[in-house]
């Protein structure tokens, strides 16, 4: 958010959630939201590439009260945070097919999540 808009909205508490990349930042919003009552005994993983899966997933996130994670070929944000949070861990969704997040991908979060 320009400074310009925050300074407009001095009435209001302004956080800024971000990461070195998107996937990072995911897990940056994901430690936010569960430090306030979101869990991380369900992590939904989708694409951080591009936004369907992860925008069309966030309905079952929010029914199930877990965390959203972004992931991409090259990026570990989304299983170092799985593995940080592995005793929380009980259930592990990925959102899409293998054309967003790839089997290695998904292997290697399975593999992280136990």
């Amino acid at each position: 958010m320009p400074a310009s808009v925050e300074s407009r909205l001095e009435d209001l508490t302004v956080t800024r959630l971000s990461g070195s990349d998107r996937c990072a930042t995911s897990v940056a919003v994901a430690t936010f939201a569960a430090a306030r009552g979101l869990s991380w005994s369900s992590v939904f993983v989708a694409s951080g590439e591009s936004f369907p899966d992860s925008m069309t997933g966030t309905p079952l996130v929010a029914l199930r009260g877990g965390v959203l994670l972004l992931t991409r070929d090259g990026s570990s944000a989304a299983a170092d945070a799985m593995r940080a949070h592995a005793s929380s861990l009980s259930h592990g969704y990925v959102l899409g097919g293998a054309a967003s997040v790839s089997e290695a991908s998904r292997a290697a979060l399975e593999e992280t999540a136990g």
